[in-house]
């Protein structure tokens, strides 16, 4: 619940937070946020698991929303979509350039959820029964069982930081692509300002340079200042704006709702769930296989993907 509350207050500040500070920020920040929690699951303290919650519902609020802003982002950066400066891209073309990224995402992200799972069951089966460490005193930190499955989540989680960095462009919203977009046009701004100056006659006779160093840094600071996003709530109040004026985004939200929650539910009862039917139906039986029960639920995903 407390994961849970966390996304649902977060979630409505965290998609102006990524226009206004960048998106490859805030998709660094998941990895952070999920490394954070997963290392909370060690600690025998309930305050300690309770803030590693939270830092897990930021996570989840993150992956559902900066990854694809990013991405959209990218597309406009490298002139696939037809809102791109350069115009090379029609509409067509542009449905066709985002339906393919998002539909490789959709089924690369079911076949690692399918390995996820089936690794996962593996690595609990062999790690042991939950064990507290034994070089720390009192019993505070624990290993082992389920919380190895977590462990090895923050292999992908470093290499997906390591890749962002050294890979992705920096995006921002409200109409900056990227940092070289930004530079581009201080600089389109600053030449522009020159010719001006040069043709008014601030210029003098045989002067090859119309601006002073000091002036050249004003107007890019002027400039800088011009182009940077808008904040936060300006942001949150113009999305509540554009989803409560148009009723086919509006109607999408409501529908988007109403899946998720009753995704959230499904996810949160359906491990206690199977758990009671299989302690009243065979008490001495083993623990169930919960990496691969999710490894199928992951499979019918990703038949889903393919129809």
């Amino acid at each position: 619940v407390a994961g849970y509350g966390s996304g649902m207050v977060l979630g409505s500040i965290v998609g102006g937070l990524a226009d206004q500070y960048g998106r490859k920020k805030l998709c660094l920040c998941y990895c952070l946020c999920y490394m954070f929690s997963v290392s909370m699951k060690h600690c025998k303290n309930f305050y300690m698991l309770l803030l590693g919650r939270v830092g897990g519902g930021i996570a989840t609020s993150l992956l559902f929303s900066v990854f694809e802003s990013w991405l959209i982002g990218a597309h406009i950066e490298k002139g696939l979509t037809s809102s791109s400066s350069n115009k090379t891209c029609s509409k067509d073309e542009e449905e066709k350039w985002l339906a393919k990224s998002f539909s490789y995402s959709t089924y690369g992200s079911s076949l690692v959820a399918i390995a996820s799972g089936v690794l996962a069951n593996v690595v609990v089966e062999n790690s042991g029964k939950m064990r507290p460490l034994p070089i720390l005193s009192g019993n505070i930190i624990y290993v082992g069982g389920y919380i190895a499955a977590f462990d090895s989540c923050l292999v992908p989680l470093v290499l997906c930081a390591v890749l962002m960095v050294c890979l992705w462009d920096e995006n921002y919203g409200g109409g900056v692509a990227s940092n070289t977009h930004r530079d581009e046009e201080i600089a389109e701004h600053v030449e522009l300002v020159s010719v001006q100056r040069r043709d008014s006659g601030f210029a003098k006779k045989h002067s090859s340079v119309c601006l002073s160093d000091d002036e050249n840094v004003e107007v890019e600071e002027k400039s800088s200042e011009s182009l940077q996003p808008s904040s936060a709530k300006v942001g949150l109040l113009s999305g509540i704006r554009t989803v409560w004026n148009s009723p086919p985004i509006f109607s999408i939200c409501v529908i988007a709702s109403a899946f998720e929650g009753s995704m959230y539910i499904f996810i949160f009862l359906w491990t206690p769930a199977l758990t009671h039917i299989e302690n009243h139906l065979k008490p001495t039986a083993n623990e169930l296989p919960f990496g691969w029960i999710f490894a199928s639920f992951m499979l019918c995903c990703l038949l889903g993907t393919m129809s």
